[in-house]
């Protein structure tokens, strides 16, 4: 929980090398902020072509404060993480930047919901990486 006018950033690392067979990560996520403060999360991953990984990553942002969510998805066999920002504050804001890369059987999904209850609240989503057409070949997104 992020106090009054408070600022942080969070960097997270998660990293498996794939010789231990099949694997799971399951994680949760929750940033509270309270009036004027801003929060920021990064998290890269880098898991093994072998690990499913599910997570759910939720904010409440109070009045004038920012949650910046940035992620790096860079393995694994399956990710699925929803984010779910709540903007109950007037003037709360929340920012996604994200960027893949997958290959072979990877994939990934990624949801992202923003809910705007508080006046003039704003919300906005980048998410970059190639896709890959029915060919399998790689496209710059």
């Amino acid at each position: 929980m992020a106090e009054r006018f408070a600022y942080a950033t969070y960097i997270e690392e998660s990293i498996s090398h794939g010789e231990h067979g099949q694997a799971m990560n399951n994680g949760v996520v929750e940033i509270y902020t309270n009036e004027g403060s801003q929060v920021r999360y990064v998290d890269v991953q880098r898991w093994g072509e072998d690990v499913y990984n599910f997570n759910v990553k939720r904010s409440v942002s109070q009045s004038d404060s920012a949650v910046v969510w940035e992620t790096g998805q860079l393995g694994g066999r399956l990710t699925k993480t929803y984010y779910d920002s709540l903007l109950p504050g007037n003037g709360a804001s929340m920012a996604f930047n994200g960027v893949y890369f997958m290959r072979g059987k990877q994939h990934l999904d990624i949801d992202c919901l923003i809910h705007h209850t508080g006046l003039a609240t704003n919300g906005d989503l980048l998410l970059h990486g190639p896709y890959r057409t029915r060919a399998g070949v790689f496209l710059p997104a």
